[in-house]
């Protein structure tokens, strides 16, 4: 593991103000516990404390700034939803140009839960007053790495 991605994992913590990261995955439990402050979330008891939650992107698409998540491990897709802020793994290679190369990337390998993620959410009641994060964290961040966490195409 690269030095300067795990600085800036620490760095990350301590900008929001947290003890720890949170993740889904055992793959990136197993590659990251040595070297940063890392649970693993394993029951719905410990879902509302997730401060910063870390997971990865199966594709990021360039036209559109967004990451595509494949993910079907349920604690996982909690990490990526209900974390206060998010951050998101993503290897240079898994960087699309369009939305239909990400299409036609998952049309080989369809999961039952895909998300297409822009930021995070921003909606506004009768009144117009904003709201950002209700359908996800408030903050998300995209480390681009060269690291292997995971199968390309998957979450």
């Amino acid at each position: 593991m690269k030095k300067k991605f795990t600085e800036a994992l620490l760095n990350l913590i301590a900008v929001e103000d947290a003890q720890e990261i949170t993740v889904g995955s055992i793959d990136i439990y197993r590659k990251l516990k040595n070297k940063v402050p890392i649970r693993i979330l394993s029951s719905n008891d410990d879902i509302t404390q997730i401060k910063v939650g870390l997971g990865k992107a199966a594709f990021g698409i360039l036209e559109t700034g967004s990451i595509v998540e494949n993910e079907i491990e349920y604690f996982t897709r909690v990490v990526s939803m209900l974390s206060d802020t998010y951050i998101v793994l993503l290897n240079r290679k898994d960087l699309l140009f369009s939305l239909e190369d990400a299409v036609s990337m998952l049309s080989r390998d369809i999961s039952t839960y895909i998300s297409f993620v822009t930021g995070p959410s921003r909606t506004a009641d009768i009144e117009r007053v904003l709201t950002i994060g209700v359908h996800g964290p408030k903050k998300m961040y995209i480390l681009l790495t060269e690291e292997e966490f995971l199968n390309r195409g998957q979450s």
